[in-house]
């Protein structure tokens, strides 16, 4: 995109401005992307953490389970 700019005042700047569009555009797109990113990361981890505190007893109770099924364990 900062290419496709960077086209327009080319006439007026000796095509100086093509290499300079590009850098402008790849730096915000490189901080919109981060911004974006961790953002979505941080509210993604934060609601599988809630999910995962909320169901914390459930491996254990599997585990439970299953092995009392398969009479490994002492709840026979």
């Amino acid at each position: 995109v900062g290419g496709l700019v960077g086209l327009v005042p080319a006439v007026f700047t000796f095509g100086l401005s093509i290499p300079i569009g590009i850098a402008v555009g790849g730096a915000t797109g490189l901080l919109a992307g981060g911004a974006v990113g961790s953002g979505v990361g941080f509210a993604g981890g934060g609601g599988l953490a809630c999910l995962a505190y909320r169901q914390r007893g459930l491996p254990g109770n599997v585990f439970h389970y299953a092995s009392s099924r398969l009479g490994y364990g002492d709840d026979q």
